[in-house]
């Protein structure tokens, strides 16, 4: 096994992933396939209440093609891709998981005794899990709603388009602000959420070590001094949670705002261009349908991309910490040591404490 991880969190995460590529293009497809089952079920609906005045006339024919086709896209386009999707993950994420923790455990082995010494063994044990667990969350959950808010942000975009062009640019230039005003709040947001992670990390440390040592908090009846000395980690933790929760509280507010004020425009065109005859009662539903779904599912998508700002934030913090060179390492052209005689021998040794 290789003790040489990189690095850099996409480094890392390809160096995990580079085995299963073709299950990774497999699951992109499925994302994006998940994506068209909300614009595809609007275009049904509008050629459904389009088909309705000549129903009146007693033809139900007409709407048994669209009717099969609104189960048949629930069928693919919702419920297979996302039971293949969990397929893939129930089977891959495991294996995926747990050779993070084996490979970053491995790595951490062969480090210098100065590396234990520095650390807590809790907060060793901690960060490798954190690091584990934050990369399965981007790997299946992020990454498969964030491909499919794309997937969608392009079908919502064309059926406005092959409605009127007003709507098209409407969504766009939405979205556009929408998410440039998303993406700077969340570059705040992961800051925050950086310091979150190590507070809770540096806590969690704190307690395994407390705990580790609890035959000399016992016999030296010192547990109140613990509990008490514990006091100021959980205040930083506490602190440093709110910050992240406050601010993302007033993102979301603003975000839902930004969502209102789309749908007031949508409705302000389609009412003025249904009223000169230019959109039809089906165009009517589609564009409402598309807008509805694409406001809630970007407000949901940028909700993740706060969750993967959080969860990038956890792994820079555990690479940080558990990447670190060796201060030993042997020479390129070093000799497997072996030992013909029981002998030891001290050659230029000196001991000194380490400079602040």
């Amino acid at each position: 096994m290789n003790n040489q991880l990189p690095k850099t969190l996409p480094s890392f995460i390809w160096h995990f992933l580079k085995p299963y590529k073709f299950v990774a293009g497999v699951f992109v497809s499925l994302a994006v396939f998940a994506g068209f089952w909300g614009p595809c079920n609007s275009l049904i609906i509008k050629h459904i209440l389009n088909l309705l005045p000549q129903v009146q006339d007693g033809n139900t024919s007409l709407l048994i093609f669209p009717g099969i086709a609104l189960v048949v896209n629930f069928i693919i386009f919702d419920n297979i891709t996302w039971r293949s999707i969990g397929y893939i993950g129930y089977k891959y994420r495991p294996i995926i998981k747990n050779k993070i923790i084996s490979e970053t455990l491995y790595h951490v082995f062969s480090s210098s005794q100065s590396f234990f010494q520095d650390n807590l063994s809790g907060r060793i044990s901690n960060q490798i899990t954190t690091l584990a667990d934050a990369i399965e969350l981007i790997l299946h959950t992020i990454s498969a709603d964030c491909i499919r808010s794309g997937a969608l942000l392009v079908v919502a975009c064309t059926a406005a388009y092959s409605v009127h062009p007003v709507f098209f640019y409407t969504l766009l230039v939405w979205f556009i602000v929408f998410f440039s005003f998303s993406l700077a709040m969340s570059r705040r947001l992961l800051h925050l959420a950086s310091n979150h992670a190590a507070s809770e990390s540096l806590l969690s440390g704190q307690l395994v070590d407390s705990i580790s040592n609890h035959n000399n908090v016992r016999v030296f009846a010192t547990k109140q001094f613990e509990v008490s000395r514990m006091h100021q980690f959980f205040l930083k933790c506490q602190k440093t949670f709110r910050a992240k929760e406050g601010f993302a509280t007033i993102m979301y507010g603003v975000q839902g705002f930004m969502i209102a004020v789309m749908m007031s425009v949508v409705i302000y065109f389609l009412v003025q261009l249904y009223s000169r005859g230019e959109v039809t009662v089906g165009d009517f539903a589609l564009i409402l349908g598309v807008s509805m779904e694409l406001g809630h599912l970007m407000w949901f998508t940028m909700s993740r991309v706060d969750e993967l700002n959080q969860a990038i934030g956890k792994c820079n913090q555990s690479l940080h910490a558990l990447m670190v060179n060796p201060e030993i390492i042997d020479k390129k052209s070093a000799h497997e040591l072996i030992i013909q005689k029981g002998q030891i021998t001290f050659d230029k040794v000196k001991f000194q404490y380490k400079t602040a």
